[in-house]
């Protein structure tokens, strides 16, 4: 290695530990706000009717103030960790999700054997999905279970409204609906970094059915 390729290697490492440090002053900060409203938020909860408008709009506060607070924990876990395919659990990746607290979740026989090679953000394909069957679908109801054919399909599904024919291929498109963040283009980016597909195969007005295709390679099964 030359003197040159040296010194930017040094001064790339340096950079990289500037920007965690950035990184973190930012988290800290950030922790310390979302606090400061949550209290407050919490304060002035008990003094409005959970049903008013008024209560209604400040469970809605406290319920972000919740999920900015899960995500900086996130933010601060992956940070310093090798972010690359890892074995894993489907229960281990299950229970680090945030489920719905009203939605009764059913998992098939076998599911807890199964092991994936995926990203370590796999816990966020079951978070999102399970979002979108509620924000989206309103649905109450949810079933993974898998089968085999060759290769591994896990097959998710929820007893809401369903997606229609013209947005089941946009769904996965990045920005397409409202309010979701990255959503379902954040579940198929996750799911190909090991190969895995996924579509959705529901009929409309019956509920949604999202089909996961994992490779022969990307699974096994205890």
């Amino acid at each position: 290695m030359s003197e040159d390729e040296k010194l930017n290697l040094l001064k790339a490492s340096r950079n990289l530990e500037r920007l965690r440090i950035f990184n973190n002053s930012i988290r800290h900060s950030l922790i310390n706000k979302m606090t400061v409203i949550g209290g407050y938020t919490e304060l002035l909860i008990f003094k409005f009717d959970s049903q008013s408008k008024e209560g209604k709009s400040l469970e809605a506060i406290r319920s972000s103030c919740e999920d900015i607070n899960s995500l900086n924990v996130l933010s601060r876990k992956y940070n310093d960790m090798d972010l690359g395919p890892v074995w894993q659990s489907f229960l281990g990746g299950y229970k680090e999700c945030r489920k719905p607290l009203s939605m009764k979740i059913i998992i098939g026989d076998g599911m807890n054997n199964i092991n994936l090679y995926a990203s370590p953000f796999i816990f966020m394909v079951w978070e999102n999905l399970f979002d979108n069957a509620a924000r989206h679908g309103g649905a109450s109801e949810v079933k993974i279970y898998f089968q085999i054919d060759e290769q591994l399909v896990i097959t998710f599904e929820d007893n809401g409204k369903g997606i229609s024919l013209e947005e089941k291929e946009r769904i996965f498109e990045k920005g397409f609906g409202k309010n979701t963040g990255m959503g379902l283009f954040l579940v198929k980016e996750i799911l190909g970094d090991t190969g895995m597909q996924i579509s959705e195969v529901g009929e409309p007005g019956k509920g949604a059915k999202f089909k996961i295709i994992v490779n022969k390679d990307a699974y096994k099964i205890e």
